[in-house]
């Protein structure tokens, strides 16, 4: 039989000088108070839920249910979560074109280029990067927006209303290709949020819809208004005044603009306000007195001097068309093969100039230390300004020459510097 060991013995002799080989961990009590024995309670089962009880349950997580099993007799259908609303979005935008990259790298090229040259009043040759920029681009692609528009700004600074007003169209024309009408404006082509939407492939410099259609019909209205096409002007005017996409300013030009025309031709304005509201009692009318035959005014000094500035533009837009061959020509043969070399451009400079214009002539012997070219330059510059030829010291010929040579001395003169 083993041997039974009594706790309570062991503990008495080892605190009589017995010894343990363990460590007790408890502290030793005193010899004459033995250690209380606490009663242990029995852990009472959990409570049953009474599904009767006005108490109210407490919340179990759907997630910690458990899922109910179907009996086999049972045939409650399946439930299946309701789908949502989806929200409407907006149409996307009619898909550019195929074009290469090296087309579109081409094309933005010669618009940064264009847009140099207009900093600088070159409007000519602003106008032509411009339009060998167009020409890199298929007809009906997007990017011919601010192209179109750029050139119809160029060919206004020119006086070429009847190109500028043809580009400005260009730009209405791919509006209504593309389903944006100007009477809805681009919010036709807005989300939901009122966000714009962008077709799949747009670069970062995407145009902006409203933007774009503002500044072509103020520069249609105004290259119309330059011809004198009244009704034309006005009816352009009118849909830009009252385009609650556009901005305060620009429906204040289009206010401006209509009673303008409307002043120019002698009609009525559509844009009236609001009819005044009949009083009560209305009070009778006094009989008209009757007015003697109206006589035709004769037109007033300031209509003909504008017509006679209209006809000699138009007469000046018919010889420049005549004399760009020649001028390129001209200038072709003095800057070929020394497009940025500025010593041997000033030493040309006899080949395109005219004697009348003070420019003396130099040979590469004079050019020869920067402050030089540099003394050389600013003279040859002061004199091809835009702002000291006019049409009443020039002829046409003599301007296009000198606004050509302009622009290149000054690109020959960067290149210098650098």
């Amino acid at each position: 039989m083993t041997d039974v060991v009594d706790p309570e013995a062991d503990a008495g002799a080892s605190g009589a000088g017995g010894f343990s080989d363990e460590v007790d961990p408890t502290p030793s009590l005193p010899k004459n108070k033995a250690r209380p024995s606490l009663p242990r309670k029995a852990p009472s089962p959990p409570p049953e839920a009474d599904l009767l009880s006005p108490e109210p349950t407490a919340y179990v997580s759907p997630l910690r249910r458990a899922r109910p099993t179907a009996s086999p007799g049972s045939s409650t259908p399946p439930t299946h979560a309701t789908p949502r609303a989806s929200t409407p979005s907006a149409p996307p935008l009619p898909q550019n074109p195929p074009v290469s990259a090296s087309a579109l790298r081409s094309a933005q090229q010669h618009r940064s280029t264009g847009t140099a040259h207009f900093k600088l009043g070159q409007h000519a040759a602003a106008e032509s990067a411009y339009t060998t920029a167009i020409g890199c681009l298929p007809a009906g692609h997007r990017a011919l927006v601010p192209l179109y528009n750029n050139r119809a700004l160029a060919r206004l600074r020119m006086g070429e209303h009847r190109g500028a007003a043809e580009d400005a169209g260009s730009v209405l024309a791919l509006f209504d290709a593309a389903g944006v009408r100007l009477a809805a404006g681009p919010g036709a082509r807005r989300g939901a949020d009122g966000a714009g939407v962008k077709g799949e492939g747009d670069d970062e410099d995407a145009w902006e819809w409203g933007d774009a259609m503002m500044k072509a019909l103020k520069r249609r209205a105004e290259a119309l208004e330059g011809r004198e096409r009244w009704p034309e002007a006005r009816a352009d005017w009118e849909v830009l005044a009252g385009a609650a996409w556009a901005g305060e300013r620009a429906r204040g030009e289009g206010v401006r603009g209509v009673g303008r025309c409307r002043k120019m031709a002698g009609g009525e304005s559509s844009m009236d306000g609001p009819a005044a509201v009949p009083k009560s009692t209305p009070q009778p009318r006094p009989k008209p007195r009757p007015r003697p035959a109206a006589v035709p005014a004769p037109p007033s000094t300031a209509l003909k001097t504008l017509r006679q500035a209209s006809s000699a533009q138009e007469a000046e837009d018919t010889e420049r068309a005549q004399l760009k061959d020649r001028v390129d020509g001209i200038i072709l043969a003095w800057k070929a093969g020394k497009e940025t070399n500025i010593r041997a451009l000033l030493a040309g400079l006899g080949v395109v100039l005219w004697p009348g214009l003070g420019v003396e002539p130099c040979g590469m012997h004079e050019l020869v230390s920067p402050k030089q070219v540099k003394v050389r330059y600013m003279r040859v510059i002061g004199r091809l300004h835009p702002d000291k030829l006019n049409a009443g010291n020039t002829t046409l010929e003599q301007r296009m020459i000198a606004n050509a040579v302009f622009g290149i001395l000054n690109e020959a003169w960067n290149a210098f510097k650098q």
